[in-house]
């Protein structure tokens, strides 16, 4: 598949799955000018609820995923089935996860 030439232009590829929202987001436009790996860790029912918005979904954060592997960008994932805006506050096995995602992560950009 060949990409177009502008990040805006991505709305017309016709196998994004989540095409609307991918669309109308601003971060998803923008995803080709991300200039560093990107670590997306994210509940499936992440929302209004639980100090989440609209702009918190699963949905969001699988439309930015996909433009970023569209422009070819690194980016590693998890999301974490059933857990909300919040989770990361009172899920103590998900907060130590992630904490130690996060330093795996980041030691392979070259932090230590």
């Amino acid at each position: 598949m060949t990409l177009p030439a502008r990040p805006a232009d991505l709305c017309a590829l016709g196998n994004l799955r989540s095409r609307r929202s991918f669309c109308t987001d601003r971060s998803v436009a923008r995803a080709a000018a991300l200039s560093v790996p990107a670590l997306l860790l994210h509940g499936t029912e992440d929302g209004p609820a639980e100090g989440g918005s609209d702009m918190t979904t699963v949905a969001r954060a699988r439309a930015f995923e996909e433009a970023l592997l569209a422009a070819n960008k690194v980016v590693e994932d998890e999301y974490f089935e059933g857990a909300r805006h919040s989770a990361l506050f009172y899920n103590a096995d998900q907060r130590a996860h992630t904490v130690r995602r996060v330093a795996e992560f980041l030691r392979r950009q070259g932090f230590e």
